[in-house]
């Protein structure tokens, strides 16, 4: 959670995958789903009028540990 976008109503849904390849490397899938809705500000109403708004994201990751 953000406290910044608390006066325009926000939500994150976040879901993430790890895949353990070998003890030295891992695969990471990581997906964001956001929705902004005035409507969901309540009590703060901070911005008025401002559209809504959703957006999802997708990142992919691979990490390797070097070494023993």
């Amino acid at each position: 959670f953000d406290q910044r976008l608390s006066g325009f109503g926000a939500l994150t849904v976040s879901l993430k995958l790890d895949y353990l390849l070998s003890s030295k490397a891992e695969i990471h899938l990581k997906l964001d789903r956001y929705r902004q809705r005035a409507a969901w500000a309540g009590p703060f109403r901070g911005t008025v009028g401002i559209p809504d708004f959703s957006a999802t994201t997708v990142q992919l990751g691979w990490t390797y540990r070097f070494g023993t």
